[in-house]
């Protein structure tokens, strides 16, 4: 919450990876805290098709939800199971690595781990060079079935963050 109400830079992008999603949860928890007034992040969440299938998570989201879903399988046997978030605010940014879902047990009903890094030293900016490394390697990937929209959403947020003002970020 502090990263979002402290840089209003644009662009402003945020991309949540998950193996699970509770639309109802997210949508009371988390998305306020990105599509605020004047601190509106263009958000996309990403989850295994699979588990939202069997889920049903498609029936329960919001008709008005203001972020994308992109259900994302894997070619052959696996599942997507990464839990990853980055949030972009201009050359800020902010990346949180754990084991939370974006389930009722995962915003607070589990003991999760979260680690959370900005960019604005060294530790961090390696950790943001490689989330942002990582989801520019699934928006390629052939192993990685995702709507085109969302492959789009990942090439801008990579190529934004890469052409900052204090250099490449990888």
């Amino acid at each position: 919450a502090a990263f979002v109400s402290q840089h209003s830079d644009a662009p402003r992008r945020a991309v949540l990876c998950t193996y699970d999603l509770h639309p109802a949860r997210f949508e009371a928890v988390v998305l306020p805290q990105l599509t605020r007034r004047g601190h509106w992040f263009r958000t996309l969440v990403i989850a295994d098709q699979a588990q939202l299938q069997k889920v049903g998570v498609l029936a329960h989201r919001s008709a008005g939800a203001a972020y994308e879903l992109a259900p994302v399988r894997l070619r052959g046997s696996g599942v997507f199971h990464s839990k990853l978030i980055v949030l972009q605010s201009g050359d800020r940014i902010l990346v949180g690595i754990g084991s939370a879902n974006l389930t009722p047990g995962g915003l607070g009903g589990n003991l999760e781990l979260m680690l959370f890094a900005s960019n604005d030293n060294a530790d961090g900016k390696a950790l943001a060079e490689s989330a942002v490394n990582y989801l520019f390697d699934l928006s390629q990937a052939r192993s990685v079935l995702c709507p085109a929209s969302a492959k789009r959403f990942l090439e801008r947020l990579c190529a934004s963050a890469r052409r900052r003002d204090n250099g490449p970020i990888a």
